[in-house]
């Protein structure tokens, strides 16, 4: 559930630096600001003990 979430939030953000900011961030980056903000958020639950950041990224 954290990914759609991370997602749209990530777009949003996206979407309105674009337009008000006039400022604009690779494809590559808002991918990893997903998955960095999606696992801000589950990193605390103890399902998740143990992985790391490099994990997740891929690293």
């Amino acid at each position: 559930m954290m990914i759609p979430a991370a997602t749209l939030w990530c777009v949003w953000k996206e979407r309105n630096a674009r337009a008000f900011e006039d400022k604009e961030e690779e494809v590559d980056m808002i991918i990893c600001n997903i998955k960095m903000l999606a696992f801000r958020w589950v990193s605390k639950e103890e399902a998740f003990r143990g992985c790391t950041l490099d994990w997740v990224m891929g690293r």
